[in-house]
């Protein structure tokens, strides 16, 4: 039998984990993560300083940020996430308002470049001709080694305030468990 990853792609994955479950209910659910957030950026603030911008790095369904919160504080919102489908579920689950919305700008942005590198095909394709263990780990190390920001965030380096990233735990390990 051969190995194979069927139309696997890290956006169609991150869209099955933000899908999972009662979208409704889980929203309810984090909201006390959600005050969290919140909170923590708040009192990350300088508060003498107006702060313009955020980008939200992995923003997916919005589960983890109240954007209600983040328009009140900030003029300009970079929500980013490779499932752009959900980052608009999201603002739509939250009943963001049609002020709040012209501050929000979605970017879609896969982090990794393992899409663009063709990881999991050539993954698939090194199990499928039974490559040694050897060659699939140099493979996988080698990956890893050249993995690279996505350069469509190039154009808003340095251009934030703040910057929020939270997914690693509330849409992979959190969602998972």
């Amino acid at each position: 039998m051969n190995f194979q990853i069927k139309n696997f792609s890290i956006k169609k994955f991150n869209n099955d984990v933000n899908h999972s479950g009662d979208l409704d209910d889980k929203f309810l659910k984090w909201s006390s993560y959600r005050k969290n957030v919140s909170d923590f950026v708040c009192n990350t603030l300088n508060s003498k300083l107006k702060s313009q911008n955020i980008i939200v790095f992995g923003a997916g369904v919005c589960n983890d940020i109240d954007l209600h919160f983040l328009a009140e504080k900030f003029d300009k919102i970079v929500l980013t996430d490779v499932d752009t489908k959900s980052i608009s579920e999201g603002i739509k689950r939250q009943s963001v308002n049609i002020e709040e919305a012209d501050k929000i700008n979605i970017v879609n942005a896969e982090y990794s470049s393992l899409e663009s590198n063709e990881f999991f095909k050539t993954l698939s394709g090194l199990v499928n001709s039974r490559a040694p263990i050897e060659i699939i780990s140099s493979f996988i190390k080698k990956s890893i080694d050249e993995i690279k920001p996505n350069l469509t965030l190039d154009v808003f380096k340095n251009t934030f305030d703040v910057v929020l990233c939270c997914p690693t735990y509330t849409q992979i390990v959190y969602t998972q468990a």
